[in-house]
């Protein structure tokens, strides 16, 4: 008797007679459309013969198999039972991500390891393909689910079935049932790479053509996709390959011959046939409970037993052929007309359930509904049957005009690509209201390859887009608060720093003439102070870089000592005006030198020992400074301040580090401040890579600890406790190399710097140092010369005509003679990304301008190795009236005197020599911008920018600086008001220069 054909969407799948008389039905739960032909009663037993009995009769117990002593010292002798799975066939065999063995197979090896209380141990390949060849080797000891074949007979013995499984055949939705597949033609057949049914399948089917693919997933892609007809698979992969990849227009057509049922076994080397029987006595336990538990977890397959049909076959065995073939065809199209209305009730519930609307339509510019569901009126206000064949209004009249033509693009393009297209646009429903929709489709076609509809799913996603429009809005207001903010804080430093620069000038002035020791110290102090207050301001506006992420740290070397004196001498009056005690206690650790930002540290102690000054009338104020190890070879430097002031409460605390908080106003009253110092403070301790806590009780004072993470420095230095005393107040401890013994006589030096004046400064401090100097213009001439001669340093400047500093370091890098001579940059481009690009085209060291000549001569005996132990008994010159002192608008002459070295006719020297070689410079600037030579102009400023720097022009520097910075942006405007800034400064200068130069 034959069988009847079904097909189903949700659940079922192969209807077949077991015995004949109990029907057994597979379901496959979730499984959209699939379908099979079942071609008669004795194939039906067959198949699940195979999937149902089989298994049972082979599990005939389940428990723990009891090893004999001989089988257990087999198993210890034989060592790690290796296994090798196939690491991508799902869903037997897979290794997840984490490089876990799952599947059918894994569950089942489980349960023989269980049974047998051993353990397998896993090799992974990398396909199917890498484990024959493991196992073949020998390096393996089991393959672990195969088919048993002549060609792997050879080397392997195979033990009784762990899963019986049998293959059908899977076409589209459109191809009839296969009941010969012989008598098909001109069809292609897709199988994955090495798979053992391929010799079958092109002896028993040699009217078909092969097609490999890599993946069981590829396999079923190919079929969907039309690349092939159809394929010949297992029914748990093709079961759970469809469900899991959605592959909803394939269907179950046939079954295979019974010689394709796959009896899936473990693989053993032949030289191991106890192991073999070892595996088949647990194999027998495995009950058909143990399989169906197993298989269901991964594929979801469910075994029901409804009617029993015994009876009826056996009825039906004794009709006549007539009626036998009335009954088949009537129960045929009774099961298919069931199918049929099973199949569209389940679309019709799935299409009502889904969100917003689905569609198929025509392809056309009006996009014309064939069908529409039911979620059309709530998307659009229209009924399904006023948009149907556009009775009353057409799908694009809803959508806006302007998007038509875009619309039509993006599936234009989506055609072109074979892909499904995804828009965004807007329509008007028929209450006048706009929506947002998302819509999704592909293209329907037919077996030509002609598109024949559309089908799809739009929703509603208007809050979502509403929602991004409000976050837009709220970002650029945002933006423009923090715009107006930028703009404030730049008027008012802009407001502040014009009466503070008066204040400077005239304390200066008054320096400059005859003073007693007393005066001359408050007024030191006062410009001490001056200047500090301008790095403040200058660190209010660094709040609103460092809220955008704008503020860089810079990475320098300095002395700690410098910074803490800078610090102590600020505050040194507001002390002992209190009558506080005061002490520093330093770790022994603690270094002297370190690599970091002494500007940001100095501006984060400054304000914490400020506070702590303010807040404490009567007691005492200390800092304890530890160094602790950090990561990657940097240090962690924690100062720990403390004090016996105010305190707070911890109410008081918690908002103490936020911008412009004061703990409460009758504190701002009293001591004033703006609530930004420890704002500032804690977000430059972070930029500097570390923390800040604080502990008080009100009364009872304060304790501020921070940490910050410095880059220890490459040579040896001498700790801090060694060459710096609190107590003696040392204004300089010496913490370079000036004052070091030894002599620098007879040190050959090549200086390469274009700027006359620049050279000559550097000359007297070199000649100073008795060493021998060769001087060229560029870095051409100094190749030349390096040919000629050898020289124990370099010094490069960075920015030359002809050839610059950097280009000519790597062209002497090239030369293996000169790999060890060091070169030290010494420019004026100072930032961290200017000494990085010197340290990459292979310079030793960086001397940014003005050139200190302690600095100076501190690289040079590195470089040179005649570096010496400190004499810590030298100190900075004093302070003391300077024999006809000068006065030039905003350049501290004493400090230049010092850096240099010089007395104030040197000085005086070097501002004539910059008169006569730079009283051009802006004319020649202004010209080679007029003729459109941008480089030209920007060497000059560059130019410009390191002779003003030489002779402590820093106004004049830093209008140059940012008119070469103008011309390097070629998309910047500002270079002609740069110009205008250049030229008023240096006018200015010039001026100043004339005046001092003929007061003499």
């Amino acid at each position: 008797m034959c069988g009847k054909v079904f097909s189903c969407r949700q659940v079922r799948g192969i209807v077949s007679f077991g015995d004949g008389s109990t029907l057994r039905c597979v379901v496959f739960q979730n499984v959209k459309d699939i379908g099979i032909e079942v071609m008669g009663v004795k194939w039906i037993c067959r198949l699940l013969i195979g999937c149902l009995l089989l298994p049972m009769l082979c599990g005939a117990w389940a428990g723990a198999v009891m090893l004999t002593a001989a089988e257990r010292m087999y198993l210890e002798a034989l060592g790690p039972i290796t296994v090798a799975p196939d690491p991508d066939w799902v869903p037997f065999e897979h290794v997840d991500e984490r490089g876990n063995f799952t599947g059918i197979a894994a569950d089942l090896l489980d349960l023989v390891a269980s049974r047998l209380g051993i353990e397998f141990s896993y090799v992974f390949p990398r396909d199917w393909d890498e484990a024959l060849e493991l196992s073949r080797s020998g390096q393996v000891l089991i393959l672990p689910f195969l088919n048993q074949t002549p060609a792997r007979q050879e080397w392997l013995l195979f033990t009784e079935p762990l899963l019986v499984d049998p293959n059908v055949f899977i076409t589209r939705e459109e191809h009839p049932y296969i009941v010969d597949a012989t008598q098909l033609t001109g069809k292609v057949m897709v199988l994955p790479s090495g798979t053992s049914m391929e010799e079958r399948v092109r002896r028993d089917f040699p009217n078909l053509e092969i097609m490999h693919v890599a993946t069981e997933n590829d396999v079923f892609s190919a079929v969907s996709r039309r690349d092939a007809d159809l394929t010949l698979r297992s029914l748990t992969i093709s079961a759970y390959t469809i469900r899991k990849e959605g592959l909803f227009n394939l269907k179950i057509a046939g079954q295979a011959p019974e010689h394709y049922t796959n009896r899936l076994r473990m693989g053993v080397l032949k030289s191991e046939p106890m192991l073999r029987d070892i595996l088949d006595r647990a194999i027998a336990t495995i009950t058909h409970a143990d399989r169906e538990e197993i298989v269901n977890r991964h594929v979801n397959i469910t075994i029901v037993q409804p009617v029993d049909y015994g009876f009826v076959l056996r009825v039906a065995a004794g009709l006549i052929l007539l009626i036998a073939l009335a009954m088949y065809w009537n129960m045929r199209l009774r099961r298919l007309n069931h199918s049929l209305q099973e199949s569209e009730r389940s679309k019709s519930l799935l299409i009502s359930n889904l969100p917003g609307m689905v569609y198929r339509c025509r392809y056309d510019r009006t996009w014309t509904m064939e069908f529409v569901s039911e979620g059309c009126f709530e998307l659009t206000g229209y009924r399904p049957e006023d948009l149907v064949e556009n009775r009353v209004v057409s799908f694009d009249q809803l959508i806006d005009p302007a998007d038509h033509e875009w619309i039509w693009q993006t599936w234009q393009r989506a055609r072109a690509l074979g892909q499904p297209a995804r828009l965004e646009y807007s329509i008007t429903t028929a209450s006048g209201q706009t929506k947002w929709l998302f819509e999704q489709g592909d293209f329907v076609l037919n077996d030509s390859g002609d598109v024949v509809a559309l089908e799809g799913l739009i929703i509603d996603v208007t809050e979502r887009k509403l929602l991004e429009q409000e976050m837009l809005a709220a970002r650029q207001q945002a933006e423009a608060a923090n715009a107006v903010k930028s703009e404030f804080l730049a008027n008012m430093s802009h407001e502040i720093r014009t009466p503070m620069n008066a204040v400077l000038g005239l304390i200066y002035l008054c320096l400059q003439t005859q003073l007693s020791a007393e005066q001359r110290d408050m007024l030191s102090r006062s410009y001490a102070a001056a200047e500090s207050l301008l790095d403040i301001l200058n660190d209010i506006l660094d709040i609103s870089k460092i809220e955008a992420g704008k503020l860089e740290v810079e990475q320098v070397e300095f002395p700690l000592a410098e910074v803490l004196d800078k610090v102590f001498n600020l505050l040194k009056f507001r002390v002992e005006e209190k009558g506080l005690k005061h002490s520093v206690t330093v770790d022994e650790e603690v270094p002297s030198t370190v690599i970091g930002d002494p500007m940001r540290l100095g501006q984060v102690l400054l304000n914490i020992a400020g506070n702590a000054v303010k807040f404490t009338e009567q007691g005492s104020v200390s800092l304890e400074l530890f160094c602790e190890a950090g990561v990657d070879g940097d240090l962690v430097l924690r100062f720990v301040f403390r004090d016996t002031g105010i305190g707070m409460s911890h109410e008081q605390m918690e908002n103490l580090f936020e911008s412009f908080n004061q703990t409460d106003t009758t504190i701002t009253r009293k001591y004033g401040g703006t609530g930004l110092g420890l704002a500032i403070s804690r977000r430059l301790v972070h930029l500097m890579g570390g923390d800040i806590q604080v502990e008080s009780e009100p009364g009872k004072g304060s304790t501020f600890t921070f940490s910050v993470r410095f880059r220890s420095v490459e040579r040896h230095v001498p700790a801090l406790k060694d060459v710096w005393d609190y107590d003696t107040r040392m204004t300089s401890p010496l913490l370079d190399s000036a004052g070091m013994e030894g002599s620098l006589e007879g040190v050959r030096v090549l200086l390469v710097e274009d700027n006359a004046l620049n050279r000559e400064v550097a000359s007297g401090m070199l000649r100073g140092m008795g060493v021998e100097i060769t001087l060229v213009c560029n870095g051409q001439e100094a190749l030349a010369i390096l040919d000629q001669q050898d020289y124990d340093v370099v010094l490069m400047d960075m920015r030359m005509p002809v050839m610059d500093g950097l280009s000519a370091t790597r062209q002497i890098r090239r030369n293996p003679r000169w790999n060890a001579m060091p070169i030290i940059a010494m420019t004026a481009n100072a930032m961290h990304s200017d000494v990085e690009a010197c340290k990459a085209a292979g310079m030793n060291d960086h001397i940014a301008k003005p050139v200190s000549r302690k600095l100076l001569e501190s690289a040079l005996r590195k470089w040179t190795g005649r570096e010496s132990a400190l004499d810590a008994t030298l100190g900075r010159p004093d302070g003391g009236v300077m024999d006809g002192a000068v006065a030039l608008p905003g350049v501290d002459v004493a400090d230049i005197l010092d850096k240099l070295e010089i007395d104030m006719d040197t000085y005086r020297e070097f501002l004539a020599f910059f008169a006569d070689s730079q009283g051009s410079m802006v004319v020649n600037i202004r010209q080679a911008m007029e003729q459109g030579d941008v480089a030209e102009a920007g060497h000059l400023a560059h130019a410009l920018k390191g002779s003003s720097a030489y002779l402590g022009f820093r106004a004049l520097s830093a209008a140059a600086g940012a008119l070469e910075n103008a011309l390097a942006d070629t998309t910047s405007s500002d270079a002609h008001r740069a110009l205008s800034e250049v030229v008023s400064v240096f006018g200015e200068m010039m001026r100043a220069i004339e005046s001092c130069l003929a007061s003499r």
